[in-house]
Formats: C-alpha cells, sequence, structure tokens
C-alpha cells in the first residue's frame, strides 16, 4: 500500500456521513480510495445510491485529504502503520465482514495470513477460569495460532499473557485511539505485544478517548479477524457474548467453557453452550475441532518441518486428513484464501507431504 493510497484511504473513510460499509462499496466499485477521489460526481452518486451530499464531499475532499496526510505522519513518526479495506496486508477473513472497518491503525507486526482465534471473557474472572485461559492461550500459541483478544483485564489480559509466554503471537484490539492503551493498568503487557511480535491494532485514531460505545464495534474486529471465538466465564450480559454473536454471524465456530450451573458469573457462557457452542476444556478440543492439527500425530512423525516447510504449508498440512477433502473446506480450515491455498497444497504436494485426489480433492502422506 503505498503513501498516497494511505491517505486517500484515510481521508475517504474521515468524509461526513460515510461509514464503513458505504467505504466498502466504493472500494468495491473503483478499486482505491484514489480512483474514489478521481470518480465523477455522477459516477459517485450512482454507487452512492443518489446521496449526493456525500458525493459532493468526495469530490471537494482537499481538506479531508490534507489532514489525513498531517495524521498519519505523526503516526508514522511514532511508529505507526495503517491498513485499509482492499489492500494487501488487510486480513482477509476480516474483509469478509459484513461491515469491515475502512482503515485500520497498528503498531507492531499484523500476522496476517496466519490462522487466528479470539479468546475472550469476563474482566472479573474466576481464579480457574483465569488459569484456564492462560493454559489454552499458550498451548494455541505454541501450536502456531496467533491469539486476538481485546486487551481488557482479566480474561483478555490473560489470553495475551499465555499466548506471550507460549513463545507467539497476539493481537490486541483497541476501543479507543491506537495509542490509548485502556485500561492504563496494560500499558505494560501492551509493549510486551507490541515488542514480541503481535500487533495493537484499532479502527480509531491516535489520541481518540475511549468511549463506551466503540467496545461492540471493536468486537466485530476481534471475532472478524479469527476461524474462531473462545468465550470463557461470561455472565449473561457480557461484551464478549456480542463477539460471540459476531462470529455466529458470520459462520464462524464458537467454543464456550463449561461454568459452575447457577453461576451468575458463566451463566452467558453456559447458554451459549446450550444453544450448539462447541465445549472447550484444553487448546487441543480448539485445534482438533477447526482442523488445525492438535497434539502431534502419527503423519509428523520423524518429519524435519523447520528446514522443508513454511508456517503457512504446514498450517495447510495440519488442515489435512488421511480421506480426501476438498479445497474450499481446507481453505476454511487454515483460514487461507482459495487461491493461497491451492498454492500451498501444490508445495505439500510436491515435497510429497499430500496427495492430490480427482475432484481438486486432497490428502495428508504419511
Amino acid at each position: 500500500m503505498d503513501a498516497q493510497e494511505m491517505v486517500s484511504a484515510l481521508a475517504l473513510r474521515s468524509v461526513e456521513g460515510l461509514g464503513d460499509r458505504t467505504y466498502k462499496l466504493l472500494i468495491d466499485t473503483f478499486g482505491s480510495a484514489s480512483a474514489a477521489f478521481g470518480a465523477s460526481k455522477s459516477a459517485l452518486k450512482e454507487a452512492l445510491g443518489g446521496k449526493s451530499k456525500v458525493a459532493e464531499s468526495i469530490i471537494g475532499g482537499g481538506a479531508y485529504l490534507d489532514s489525513a496526510e498531517a495524521l498519519l505522519e505523526r503516526h508514522r513518526v511514532a511508529g505507526g502503520w495503517l491498513i485499509s479495506y482492499g489492500c494487501e496486508g488487510y486480513p482477509e477473513l476480516l474483509s469478509e465482514v459484513y461491515d469491515p472497518p475502512g482503515v485500520l491503525f497498528g503498531y507492531g507486526e499484523l500476522q496476517a495470513d496466519v490462522p487466528a482465534v479470539a479468546v475472550v471473557g469476563s474482566r472479573r474472572a474466576s481464579p480457574h477460569s483465569l488459569k484456564l485461559t492462560y493454559s489454552i492461550s499458550r498451548e494455541l500459541a505454541e501450536a502456531g495460532v496467533v491469539v486476538v483478544s481485546g486487551l481488557a483485564e482479566g480474561i483478555d489480559a490473560r489470553a495475551h499473557a499465555g499466548a506471550l509466554d507460549g513463545g507467539g503471537k497476539t493481537i490486541a484490539v483497541f476501543g479507543a485511539g491506537i495509542d490509548v492503551v485502556y485500561p492504563r493498568s496494560n500499558k505494560a503487557l501492551a509493549e510486551k505485544i507490541k515488542s514480541g511480535g503481535g500487533a495493537l491494532l484499532s479502527e480509531h485514531p491516535p489520541g481518540q478517548k475511549p468511549d463506551a460505545r466503540f467496545f461492540p464495534r471493536r468486537n466485530r474486529i476481534i471475532s472478524g479477524m479469527s476461524m474462531a471465538v473462545v468465550v470463557i466465564e461470561a455472565a449473561k450480559k457480557s461484551g464478549s457474548l456480542i463477539t460471540a454473536n459476531f462470529a455466529l454471524d458470520e459462520g464462524r465456530e464458537v467454543f464456550a467453557a463449561p461454568g459452575v450451573a447457577g453461576s451468575a458469573w458463566a451463566s452467558g457462557t453456559n447458554d451459549l453452550l446450550r444453544h450448539g457452542a462447541r465445549i472447550v476444556e484444553s487448546a487441543e478440543d480448539i485445534l482438533t475441532g477447526l482442523g488445525l492439527g492438535g497434539v502431534k500425530n502419527s503423519a509428523e512423525e520423524g518429519r524435519d518441518f523447520s528446514s522443508t516447510l513454511t508456517a503457512e504449508a504446514r498450517n495447510m498440512f495440519h488442515a489435512l486428513e488421511d480421506a480426501p477433502i476438498d479445497i474450499d473446506t481446507l481453505a476454511t480450515r487454515a483460514g487461507f484464501s482459495p487461491s493461497k491455498s491451492a498454492a500451498l497444497l501444490m508445495e505439500l504436494v510436491i515435497l510429497g507431504y499430500a496427495a492430490e485426489w480427482p475432484g481438486k480433492r486432497f490428502t495428508r502422506l504419511s
């Protein structure tokens, strides 16, 4: 994403009256934010369904462009970056949601092509749930899965900490400006995430203070980036259930940890289980449920993956089984696009880790 497109993307998303769905519509129509700014008024009005006021704001968008350029320069000097919907590096799973954020401000390294799982729950969790969160997140990280959460107190913080201690990557999504750590007590944790190869993300610009309205919207990003959402201890009105509902709306898997019967603090997770969520008691439940391999199996014995396969190819290998599976199912399991999955599967076939069957189906070779 070049510098001018970054400026154009931020400027376009800043236009008054233009939300994320409209931003997506314009990018899908014109191909880029720069092209949208260069479009004629009639073309813009047609794309916008006759919204002439928004079209006029885009046509006369010089002030938006100037403001965006200044903001991006300050963010860049502070070590930050920006990605936008429709551009390379934007998380593919997130781009599939109903209203993906038009732009994302970030610090650190975004692992956009690595399978990710969201781990969320109560801010005031029991010691048992905090311990379970840490264990699950650590084991997910050790298996090469990125752990996504919201940097809140309680479950979120333990999810991030477990992933870091497992030697893996974790992503924290803010409900405030990208430089506003909330709560402040997690500032050191945020720095560890950034320095440990993970990422801090927000759809809000630097300096934006936290607002209660932002957090439900933030949760769609947490679920949208992830193959699945894992909820550990949540009451009936917990924000974690919003995250789980976003996941269900987008056809993603939802896992929940069973709580003590009758406990108000676990009533939300128990409700999820009653309505079809998968039970989770360890990372193994998640890894096998998503086809990410779980514990080391016989097909991996004696193989030196480190010298022959990339991390992405290893993740695709874990999605394979002894029985033939079609490429679309494998793409969903591994969290890659069909085209990316096809390339990875060919790599596995060439290197002798997989076999291709008629109908674009593949099996793992032991």
